[in-house]
């Protein structure tokens, strides 16, 4: 299938989906799904049609999907399966994964996952090494970049590191 055909489909069952219509996103990204589209892939990892499949046959179905579509490099999927990895989600809790895969998207030029990646290297997080300039910095683009989770890590992180004689001299 063409590319632009493929991304007006995914545009389409992205809107089915916001309006609540899973069939319809289904039926609009299944000839994407039986070529293996990796965002189709991601699309249908997100929801489920309860009255063809169980939780359980879900969750399996979903992470499987995201493992597909993020081993042929699909950025979304990577950073998602980061998180599953991180929380324990519909998967085993495996941190250092996690970090791996943040990474990876993070060096990739996936914007999500900035925020992940400077915190795990500025704490020094699940094996990567502490830097927490560099760390700061990843952060700070984060958040200028428009991340709002990022320019709150931000504050937290600037008002527990300013010395008590820096806060005091401001307040006066």
């Amino acid at each position: 299938m063409d590319k632009k055909l493929a991304e007006k489909l995914l545009r389409e069952a992205e809107i089915e989906l916001n309006t609540g219509d899973c069939f319809k996103a289904l039926k609009l990204i299944e000839p994407l799904l039986a070529e293996g589209d990796p965002a189709a892939l991601f699309l249908y990892s997100h929801f489920s049609l309860l009255s063809l499949e169980s939780d359980e046959e879900f969750e399996k179905r979903s992470i499987e999907m995201l493992k597909t579509a993020a081993g042929v490099g699909y950025l979304p999927a990577i950073y998602s399966l980061a998180v599953c990895y991180e929380l324990g989600d519909r998967i085993a809790m495996d941190k250092l994964h996690a970090a791996d895969l943040y990474k990876k998207a993070y060096e990739a030029g996936y914007f999500k996952a900035k925020l992940d990646h400077g915190l795990n290297i500025y704490y020094g997080s699940y094996g990567t090494p502490k830097d927490t300039t560099r760390g700061l910095e990843l952060i700070r683009q984060a958040a200028l970049e428009g991340d709002d989770k990022a320019s709150d890590v931000l504050k937290e992180l600037v008002h527990a590191t300013t010395p008590l004689k820096q806060v005091r001299k401001n307040v006066e």
